[in-house]
């Protein structure tokens, strides 16, 4: 079990149910916040359904457990351990719906298939994402689809625009010993610089395998 208590001295009369409930919601946050390495903003407790107990009247500490490896998406079970002027006077479970927040990169306008993307974010739950999200730093993208404004990016919607895309002329340097050849070639696939990459030899009507150094210049470092 990971635990983690946070202590807010507070003197609860019992059937303060509002204050106690808040104290625990608040816990709750805290310890998602920490395991999940976030922000307690973009946390998010739903209503937690307890019953309150009637023996824990004094300064309160909070524990909070959940299993390992828990992602806290949707309905989560979490152990809670309540004590009153440090002894323990309630234990129990609860399972309240948590949801996680985050800005996610979100397409700026509508595009069609084949368009350079432009990014924009929005501050969006974690749950209602499907697929893995794009990394607008790594480098520019292209819709694989059509997008809304506003929907968020994922490997799904876009992919890395290409440094040099299939059937595009390229240069072939071939070098032997202290000799270096130069042909003109076509590439057979997307790629993006340093892939290794199939490519047309147009001189020879062979098929050769190196790297793609620039957008337009590919190292041969084989044959098929």
């Amino acid at each position: 079990m990971i635990f983690l208590t946070t202590i807010i001295g507070s003197a609860f009369a019992a059937g303060a149910a509002v204050d106690l409930q808040s104290l625990v919601s608040q816990n709750i946050r805290a310890h998602v916040a920490e395991v999940r390495m976030m922000d307690v903003e973009d946390v998010e407790v739903g209503v937690l359904g307890m019953q309150l107990p009637n023996l824990c009247v004094g300064d309160h500490s909070v524990a909070v457990s959940s299993m390992p490896g828990e992602q806290f998406r949707g309905l989560t079970r979490l152990r809670i351990e309540i004590s009153a002027d440090g002894k323990v006077c309630e234990r129990f479970t609860l399972t309240p719906r948590i949801d996680l927040y985050a800005e996610i990169p979100v397409a700026k306008r509508a595009y069609e298939a084949g368009e350079r993307v432009a990014f924009d974010s929005r501050r969006m739950a974690m749950a209602s994402i499907r697929g893995t999200v794009v990394d607008p730093a790594a480098g520019t993208y292209i819709a694989t689809r059509p997008i809304l404004a506003g929907e968020p990016l994922t490997h799904r919607r876009v992919k890395r625009e290409p440094a040099a895309a299939t059937g595009q002329g390229v240069d072939i340097i071939i070098s032997v010993g202290a000799i270096t050849v130069k042909a003109e070639g076509r590439m057979l696939a997307d790629a993006n610089l340093g892939d290794r990459v199939r490519v047309a030899n147009l001189a020879t009507d062979t098929v050769v395998q190196g790297i793609l150094l620039e957008p337009n210049l590919v190292r041969a470092g084989g044959r098929q």
